[in-house]
């Protein structure tokens, strides 16, 4: 495909398409389903297809009814993406417990104007846990707050047809 249809909806749109083209003279009534799942839960999916088409010596049309569903994976659903500190996963990689975020909760605040000496925000009660600090750094964990794979849901709706008007006109109507 010339444009980012496969970046936007996937390869299953892709070889959708190709199939929908291949078929533009189909005759009958088509559905299909399919099912899956992950083998640490979450993630599933589903999605059906409905292809009807008719077919005659001056025209054809096709028409297909999709629908798909998935589940989102949190990646506090998995024991590798659960944290942003991988210090347990990469215990020989120093800056393993350095992939949290530097805008901290509470917050690191840099008091010199070089920017070397920083400090946990200790105002108030705002004190960062000592799990956070890293060297004089508040990083913050976002990973349990974040998704692997985010829920999506979609519904399409495709026509294509042909009519020949007579022996060198032709209309048609497809899909872009």
């Amino acid at each position: 495909m010339k444009d980012g249809a496969s970046a936007t909806y996937g390869s299953d749109a892709i070889a959708g398409v190709i199939n929908i083209i291949l078929k533009d003279d189909y005759d009958g009534l088509e559905v299909s389903t399919k099912i899956g799942d992950t083998a640490d839960g979450g993630g599933k999916e589903s999605n059906t297809s409905l292809l009807f088409g008719t077919s005659s010596e001056k025209s054809n049309h096709t028409f297909v009814l999709d629908y798909f569903e998935r589940e989102e994976i949190l990646n506090a659903a998995r024991f590798y993406t659960s944290s942003s500190n991988q210090t347990a996963l990469r215990p020989d990689d120093p800056y393993a417990s350095h992939s949290r975020s530097s805008s901290g909760d509470p917050g690191t605040i840099a008091f010199a104007s070089d920017n070397t000496v920083r400090t946990p925000d200790t105002f108030g009660n705002d004190v960062c846990p000592a799990v956070q600090i890293v060297g004089t750094l508040c990083r913050y964990d976002y990973a349990p707050m974040s998704t692997t794979v985010p829920a999506s849901e979609r519904v399409s709706f495709m026509y294509m047809g042909n009519f020949e008007m007579n022996h060198t006109l032709r209309a048609f109507m497809a899909p872009l």
